[in-house]
């Protein structure tokens, strides 16, 4: 039986390859659930609280919570080794 994600596709790979190909995905799954708790623990360290307020070149708001959870994020994601696009990043 194979499997398709997008344009890829497991039928041509061995079942050793497969079993790497998911350990790598659940190591991806892990290090997102990281980041997600971790962030979140951070964002509801500033629940309740006056925070200063920045106003992005978009108009959007940015908050001290904002910055913060986006480090955590950045920093838990970065073990991946793949590049990181976020809303909050300067790049």
């Amino acid at each position: 039986m194979s499997g398709t994600v997008e344009n890829f596709t497991t039928e041509f790979l061995s079942i050793n390859e497969r079993r790497i190909l998911i350990n790598k995905l659940i190591t991806l799954v892990d290090l997102a659930e990281v980041a997600a708790r971790e962030a979140g623990k951070s964002i509801l360290s500033f629940y309740r609280k006056n925070l200063a307020i920045d106003i992005k070149s978009d108009g959007s708001p940015l908050t001290m919570a904002d910055k913060k959870s986006h480090q955590i994020t950045v920093d838990v994601l970065s073990k991946a080794g793949l590049p990181i696009v976020s809303e909050e990043g300067d790049d």
